[in-house]
C-alpha cells in the first residue's frame, strides 16, 4: 500500500480556465457530452433549462448549469461526476489527499481559497469555555478547564498534601 499514512499530503494541482472543477471516474469520459447536443460548448438554453430543474447532464452545459446555480455545485448525469465553482475563478489550485492508518485515501480536497484568505468570519466552533474561569479557548483538559485553571488546581492539591 501507500507510504503515506495518517495525514494530509499535497498530491498535485488542478488548473482552472472555466471557473469550475469537475471530479469524476475517468471510465465515464467516453460518455461525456453524449446526453447533450452541446458537445463541449456552452448552450445557453440548455444551461437555463438545467438550472431551473436542478438536473444536470454529464456535459459542459450541465457543469455550467450546476456551478452557476444557487448552490455553485451539483451532480452531473447519473452520478458520473460532480462539478463545483472554483472559489474566485480561474487559476491553479492545490489538491490534498488525507490518508488513514492503512495508507488509504479517505478525503480529497481542492483548496480554492486558503483559510487565511476567507472573507467570512470564523465561527469559533472549536472554542469552548473553561468551567472554572469562563475563558474561551480551544484547549481544555479532561475536566473542561483551561491550562491555567488546571495548573492552579494542581498547585492547590500539592499545598494540601
Amino acid at each position: 500500500m501507500a507510504e503515506r499514512m495518517n495525514g494530509r499530503y499535497k498530491v498535485g494541482e488542478v488548473g482552472v480556465d472555466a471557473g469550475m472543477v469537475m471530479v469524476g471516474d475517468p471510465c465515464y469520459l467516453n460518455t461525456y457530452g453524449k446526453e447533450s447536443a452541446d458537445g463541449f460548448e456552452w448552450v445557453e438554453s440548455e444551461v437555463d433549462a438545467q438550472k431551473s430543474t436542478k438536473k444536470f447532464d454529464y456535459s459542459y452545459s450541465g457543469a455550467c448549469a450546476a456551478t452557476l446555480g444557487e448552490d455553485s455545485a451539483g451532480e452531473l448525469g447519473r452520478a458520473s461526476a460532480v462539478a463545483v465553482s472554483s472559489g474566485y475563478g480561474d487559476g491553479v489550485y492545490p489538491v490534498y489527499a488525507t490518508y488513514n492508518h492503512e495508507g488509504r485515501i479517505t478525503k480529497l480536497e481542492v483548496v480554492f481559497v486558503a483559510e487565511d484568505d476567507e472573507d467570512f468570519e470564523d465561527d469559533d466552533e472549536d472554542e469552548t469555555e473553561c468551567v472554572e474561569c469562563g475563558e474561551t479557548t480551544k484547549e481544555l483538559n479532561g475536566d473542561e478547564k483551561c491550562a491555567q485553571c488546571a495548573e492552579d488546581e494542581e498547585d492547590e492539591d500539592e499545598d494540601e498534601a
